[in-house]
């Protein structure tokens, strides 16, 4: 006799680990369409809602094919639905509505690069065997020749970082900090393969390659040049013109949708009404700056970012209330510029980038500079002590093994990092598991 509850149990789990293996079919079902800006064409019919035959007419995309990627929306919930005399209308759900390019909530921008994401991921088995961070290669056409950020370079291993950031502040002998490397142009052979994003950095000799790590905040952008044939680096100062802004700027503003949707909560969580001033180190866009600033009107809120990403805010993405704001920029590298002293510190997803002895050295120079009573806010994707969950910040701590040598941390480890420093009263306040920040909250006695 069949076992029936023995036969339900495989097949739910049979169903659980397939839906695990085919997930990335509904990742790149929604990104077809975002890159097709259908979740816009769908919302500018007539009440919000519109046939196949409306979008065909608009752009003439091929029938059958765009009826099936509809009908695919709707099964997984970004479309609805509704059958009506005169055919199926299909219009967006909520979550769909996030995916619109000309809605101010969207995070429309973040789907074409969670799509490059995507293939940074493929060798992971290689890191695995090897414990290299893998030399992804993106696309020629978002290359962008030298981006510079404060967060570690690309790709570059781990005790070679180390060296380039010792607690004594010597750069290592063979390089230096990224903010000074410099590169050469080659051209390309035009018999030379087109460059995909499973192709590795040393597969291709002596070009430079924009790196991406995206861990869901914009200052997460670095330059990498890759080594030479003769297994060196080039070395020189750039000049003027070296970044392709169009490139950066896209990159910069797909994490910065994001933020936006999440910083109000993020900075309602504690009362910092006592403080007066604060710098947001590593501000990236500068969305967590701007909100804070806007939620205590009070606050003196400094920006600090390298320079050419300062000068990307400031031409792009400066908050229509700017001048309701008390914001200031500092351009400059916060392993070299001295700090300034303030209230409050805050790092947006910034710890995650470095190792333990590289984020020791960072909380000290923030500890450093903070006024007796004030207050430290990191925003990082906590795993559980346990480190068995959640599902979401496993697989953001995979994603970032493949890129460089930092790494996601629970709660407990977090707290151990903090308290080593001199920090007291360390809290984890855990958000919904989708939204990509925890907040962890630590005051200076």
């Amino acid at each position: 006799m069949l076992d029936v509850d023995r036969h339900d149990t495989g097949s739910k789990d049979l169903d659980y680990t397939m839906s695990l293996l085919d997930g990335y079919r509904a990742s790149l079902t929604i990104m077809a369409a975002c890159e097709l800006e259908l979740f816009d064409l769908v919302a500018k019919g007539l009440n919000g809602s519109c046939t196949v035959d409306d979008v065909m007419a608009e752009t003439g995309w091929n029938y059958r094919s765009l009826e099936r990627l509809m009908n695919s929306l709707v099964a997984l919930k970004m479309l609805h639905k509704r059958t009506e005399s005169h055919g199926d209308t299909y219009s967006c759900t909520p979550s769909g509505g996030y995916l619109r390019k000309d809605c101010e909530e969207t995070v429309w921008s973040y789907t074409s690069m969670a799509k490059r994401m995507f293939g940074s991921m493929l060798n992971m088995a290689d890191e695995i065997k090897s414990g290299k961070h893998q030399k992804v290669a993106f696309p020629a056409h978002i290359t962008v020749h030298k981006a510079a950020s404060n967060n570690p370079i690309d790709f570059v291993e781990e005790e070679e970082h180390r060296k380039r950031h010792d607690h004594s502040g010597n750069h290592h002998k063979e390089g230096h900090h990224h903010g000074h490397h410099g590169h050469h142009h080659h051209n390309r052979h035009h018999h030379e393969p087109p460059l995909s994003p499973t192709r590795k950095l040393n597969e291709i000799e002596e070009e430079p390659h924009f790196a991406q790590q995206a861990h869901g905040h914009p200052s997460h952008l670095h330059g990498h040049l890759s080594p030479h044939k003769h297994g060196h680096h080039h070395h020189g100062h750039h000049g003027p013109g070296l970044i392709d802004s169009h490139a950066l700027h896209e990159r910069y503003r797909a994490f910065d949708t994001v933020g936006k949707l999440q910083a109000p909560h993020l900075m309602t969580a504690y009362d910092l009404s006592s403080f007066q001033s604060a710098v947001d180190l590593g501000a990236g866009t500068g969305c967590m700056g701007f909100e804070l600033a806007r939620v205590y009107d009070n606050m003196q809120v400094t920006l600090m970012d390298v320079p050419r990403v300062t000068e990307l805010v400031k031409h792009h993405f400066m908050p229509p209330d700017i001048n309701g704001l008390k914001i200031e920029f500092l351009p400059g590298d916060f392993f070299i510029t001295e700090l300034p002293e303030a209230d409050l510190y805050l790092l947006s997803k910034i710890v995650h980038d470095w190792n333990d002895e590289q984020v020791d050295k960072l909380l000290h120079l923030c500890f450093e500079k903070i006024n007796p009573g004030g207050g430290i806010l990191l925003f990082e994707k906590c795993l559980n002590d346990h480190k068995d969950g959640p599902v979401s910040a496993h697989m953001w701590d995979t994603f970032i093994m493949t890129l460089c040598a930092g790494r996601l941390r629970s709660g407990k480890e977090y707290r151990h990092l903090l308290e080593n420093v001199g920090f007291t009263q360390v809290q984890i306040h855990r958000t919904q598991e989708q939204c990509t920040f925890d907040i962890i909250y630590a005051r200076k006695p």
